[in-house]
């Protein structure tokens, strides 16, 4: 049996700004069913959704742009 996966915190704040997946969708001119099955926001919609929310990249996928102002 699959395990089912959660949406992340990034995308759950993504949704909270727009009001409602089907509003997430018609900004980013997908399906309701594509952003349904996203566990988080597609590598390809980053730059659209800080253009439209005002969201950093590392703010709306910090596991591919976070970090960068951390010393190693």
């Amino acid at each position: 049996m699959k395990a089912k996966k959660t949406k992340s915190p990034e995308l759950l704040k993504v949704m909270d700004h727009f009001g409602s997946l089907g509003a997430v969708s018609g900004a980013l001119g997908v399906s309701k069913a594509a952003v349904s099955v996203w566990h988080r926001i597609p590598l390809h919609h980053v730059r659209k959704v800080c253009e439209l929310t005002g969201m950093r990249p590392e703010d709306v996928r910090p596991d591919v742009y976070g970090g960068w102002d951390k010393a190693a």
